[in-house]
């Protein structure tokens, strides 16, 4: 087993994790944004 295989394959999926959390933060975040910009305009 190679030990430096190992560490790439779990930052690997670390940084794929962090991307999918991003994203679902920025989706969510976005969602907020328009809510509360109704919220004012109406």
């Amino acid at each position: 087993m190679d030990y430096r295989d190992g560490k790439r394959d779990e930052a690997k999926i670390l940084s794929l994790f962090a991307t999918e959390r991003l994203e679902d933060y920025m989706a969510l975040s976005l969602a907020a944004l328009i809510l509360i910009l109704v919220l004012i305009f109406y």
